[in-house]
């Protein structure tokens, strides 16, 4: 019981920092509005980068587990081509949207760095 204990606190700062976050999304919405920033945008970022940092972290966690190099490197570099893939694939969703006149482009580069 106390191992499975431990293993779940590892995550605990990713909640944590993910539900701040939040929060101040929905908190401040007035704040971030004055700022230029669609609070709405900035609250989509923070889960998706929450979802692949926890779907990473569970790789990073299975590869050190792993006892032989090869299965580190798979899980290690399985977490990296994740996270890479979903950066590659928004931007091109970005890039596809600022054609628009009515995106808020100050929110867009925002949605990375939640």
């Amino acid at each position: 019981m106390n191992e499975k204990l431990k293993k779940n606190k590892l995550a605990l700062p990713l909640v944590i920092v993910f539900l701040l976050v939040t929060a101040f999304c929905i908190g401040g919405k007035k704040l971030l509005s004055q700022w230029g920033f669609d609070p709405g945008v900035l609250a989509a970022g923070n889960f998706l980068l929450f979802l692949v940092s926890f779907l990473s972290f569970l790789l990073y966690r299975r590869a050190m587990l792993h006892p032989t190099t090869m299965g580190f490197l798979r899980n290690t570099y399985g977490g990296l081509f994740l996270k890479l893939l979903v950066v590659l694939s928004q931007l091109r969703h970005m890039c596809c949207r600022t054609a628009n006149t009515s995106t808020n482009r100050p929110s867009m580069p925002a949605f990375f760095s939640t």
